[in-house]
């Protein structure tokens, strides 16, 4: 496995697509490669942010599927279920976001589709992949680990 960096401008909310993005950086893709985006730039294209003076804990009520609230555990953080993952505070984010929450996508699979069919097109490809992907902490443990929050090309992994 080769992994190739993608170096990019700085992603601001709702400054431009996530295609338009792609046709600037993303100059060649090779057949049978897989292309990893992050959720945080797909959210960023689609405007999936809000400002801080929202209270965050009734924004994660409102985007989990499933909250256990802060007050209600011995660490004092909004553990939830998004989208079938155990995920502290539905996956909304802070660090690097002029000041705004960061929402997870509208729908990552339709984006992580979208983004296959667009790639293959632009580069006349038959075997390419697309993942969308995010970081995640474990309860009680150290560190972070990469999730796949939509995948598109190739058959998942369910083990």
């Amino acid at each position: 496995m080769k992994v190739i960096p993608i170096k990019s401008e700085i992603v601001r909310a709702k400054k431009r697509s996530l295609l338009s993005l792609l046709d600037q950086f993303v100059v060649n893709v090779p057949e049978r490669s897989i292309l990893t985006i992050t959720s945080k730039i797909v959210s960023l294209c689609e405007g999936r942010v809000m400002d801080k003076d929202i209270e965050k804990q009734s924004l994660i009520e409102k985007e989990a599927d499933l909250f256990l609230a802060p007050e209600e555990n011995t660490y004092g953080i909004s553990m939830t279920i998004k989208r079938d993952l155990l995920i502290p505070a539905a996956g909304i984010d802070e660090s690097n976001a002029d000041g705004q929450y960061v929402l997870w996508p509208r729908d990552p699979q339709k984006t992580a589709n979208a983004v296959r069919a667009y790639l293959v097109k632009r580069f006349s490809l038959k075997y390419v992949g697309v993942l969308i992907t995010d970081s995640k902490t474990t309860p009680l443990r150290w560190g972070t680990t990469g999730t796949t929050l939509a995948h598109s090309g190739f058959v998942g992994v369910n083990n």
